[in-house]
């Protein structure tokens, strides 16, 4: 198992050299924003302080572009780090600045999932004597999770098929070109590998 791990984190980190040397070929705010956005894809499930510079280089990109969906994207990326580092009020304040009226589908279901992820911590850190409490998070994560069958469509059905945030894990780190289509593409993996992951205790 040690053995796996360590084979783990050379290729993670070799793959995270490689995307470091891009950074010189970059030439507009629009390709830094794609390769920051498979920079955090790398990060996430590796590095949450590294991954977290990431997700703060975007918003501010994505603001500067005038990006608004970009922006709402990256808060909610913002507000599952800070949900799975346990700091959960910090999340559910990021979210306060993101209404679902405004996301398109698919970052709906990515809002909405994110949503039972932090209700669900919220449920677990409310302790043993606030069981009422506990149970109202509870009936909102179950809310949540309603909204996204709710949302999808037959052709998105993995949706319900596949495990939420709830179930992913992130390893906190000690504190830490080919051109923009190669890194978009790459960048577009983050949702499949986030859905792989189970939530700190």
């Amino acid at each position: 198992m040690i053995a796996q791990k360590d084979v783990f984190i050379i290729a993670k980190e070799n793959k995270i050299a490689q995307l470091q040397k891009q950074k010189k070929e970059v030439r507009t705010l629009e390709e830094r924003y794609w390769l920051n956005k498979t920079l955090y894809d790398e990060y996430f499930v590796y590095n949450a302080d590294s991954a977290m510079m990431y997700v703060e280089q975007n918003l501010n990109i994505a603001s500067e572009l005038g990006k608004n969906e970009w922006v709402l994207e990256w808060r909610i990326k913002k507000s599952f780090l800070l949900s799975a580092t346990g700091l959960l009020k910090e999340a559910s304040d990021e979210l306060q600045y993101v209404s679902s009226d405004l996301l398109s589908q698919k970052l709906k279901v990515e809002y909405y999932d994110q949503m039972m992820f932090l209700y669900s911590h919220f449920g677990q850190y409310s302790g043993g004597d606030n069981s009422e409490m506990r149970e109202g998070y509870y009936l909102k994560e179950k809310c949540y999770q309603d909204s996204i069958y709710a949302t999808v469509t037959p052709v998105s059905y993995t949706h319900l098929t596949m495990p939420t945030n709830r179930e992913a894990q992130i390893s906190v780190g000690a504190g830490s070109l080919k051109k923009k289509n190669k890194w978009k593409d790459e960048g577009d993996t983050t949702k499949q590998k986030k859905r792989n992951m189970k939530p700190m205790p």
